[in-house]
């Protein structure tokens, strides 16, 4: 029985990043949901769980607990980094 030689082709390089659609969709969910940060913070880790992205995600964290202004989403290499923006407050009028 004859076994074929070792090829270049037999290695699997992994995935270490997230896909474009998977950023614009993780984009998309804090966007929309920018007013309430631990509903998006939830939001993108349930996407996160729910998609092919769990095999490279190893954690999805606010960039501070006390006044969060940015998700990251961290994989083995990058560290993805989603602004929150917040609208602006309202102010009252003066009479």
């Amino acid at each position: 029985m004859s076994t074929r030689p070792f090829s270049i082709n037999d290695i699997e390089v992994p995935i270490t990043k997230i896909r474009r659609d998977q950023y614009k969709k993780i984009l998309e969910i804090i966007r929309t949901n920018a007013e309430f940060p631990i509903i998006a913070l939830g939001l993108v880790r349930d996407y996160v769980k729910n998609s092919s992205a769990r095999n490279v995600v190893q954690a999805v964290n606010f960039d501070n607990n006390e006044n969060p202004t940015e998700i990251i989403v961290w994989t083995p290499d990058t560290q993805y980094y989603y602004r929150l923006t917040q609208p602006k407050p309202i102010e009252t009028p003066t009479l």
